[in-house]
């Protein structure tokens, strides 16, 4: 019960995030992370393409030299007969990497937006407690240091949580009933804390204190990345736009509400 308590009162205030953004001055912020979207969209697109066509042209040239090579056709052949009786495995790989891609992308944008995160999440803690503090840009850059390598540090665990539930899923597929509700969880979970942590950095608290503290909020944490996730998944180009531009600072200033409700005294 604890656990579904906390995980309403993070989600609460991600929506309460609504009223710093638009009473409380913190609305610009929100056009620099649609600046910043865009320009990684655009990036990503012909980095994209630019990769498809490489591979495209490889492959294309491969066939052409060793089309009556054994070892394509065997290749070729193998294919096909996983396409034919491979249906559970293909299934499974589709969700690994439907996973892996997007909890990529997910941690892409904390990392990349890891010093206006940063500020964000000072700005709302001001804003709260009315004690304003110095812009102290040595902190700034301490914070956003953190910010990222404690988001590389959750996505390699989530990484490691998704291949082990997808290994036993291989070998007990009724399991899943059980274990994609749990790798949601697992999801949200490090996606929280990763929110959550730039507070513990302005405290000088420890990665092992704030561990500690964050298993002790693990429904803080899920309600938080639950809001983050929600905002990625939402439909269509526009559908993308918002969630990306909202979704981070919703998060952000959510996660510094809640860390203002389960803080060490």
């Amino acid at each position: 019960m604890i656990f579904f308590s906390q995980f309403i009162r993070g989600v609460s205030n991600c929506f309460k995030a609504f009223t710093f953004l638009f009473e409380k001055g913190l609305w610009p912020f929100l056009f620099v992370n649609l600046i910043i979207w865009i320009f990684t969209w655009v990036i990503s697109i012909y980095a994209s393409f630019t990769l498809l066509s490489y591979i495209g042209n490889v492959v294309k040239e491969y066939l052409k030299t060793h089309a009556q090579d054994n070892y394509v056709f065997n290749l070729l052949s193998n294919i096909f007969i996983l396409h034919k009786v491979g249906w559970l495995l293909s299934f499974v790989l589709k969700i690994l990497l439907w996973f892996v891609s997007g909890t990529f992308t997910k941690y892409f944008m904390l990392i990349i937006l890891s010093p206006i995160l940063s500020i964000v999440s000072e700005k709302t803690e001001t804003l709260i407690t009315g004690q304003k503090q110095k812009f102290n840009l040595i902190q700034t850059l301490k914070d956003t240091v953190r910010g990222i390598l404690f988001s590389l540090r959750n996505m390699f665990f989530e990484y490691l949580f998704t291949f082990i539930i997808v290994a036993v899923n291989l070998f007990f597929p009724v399991s899943v009933v059980i274990t994609m509700p749990l790798l949601f969880l697992i999801t949200w979970y490090f996606l929280g804390i990763s929110f959550l942590d730039y507070n513990c950095e302005r405290r000088k608290m420890s990665i092992s204190q704030s561990i500690s503290l964050f298993k002790a909020n693990k429904g803080y944490a899920c309600g938080i990345g639950f809001i983050y996730s929600l905002f990625w998944a939402l439909p269509l180009f526009i559908g993308s736009i918002i969630g990306l531009t909202f979704g981070p600072l919703l998060a952000s200033i959510g996660a510094s509400i809640s860390f203002n409700e389960i803080k060490p005294k």
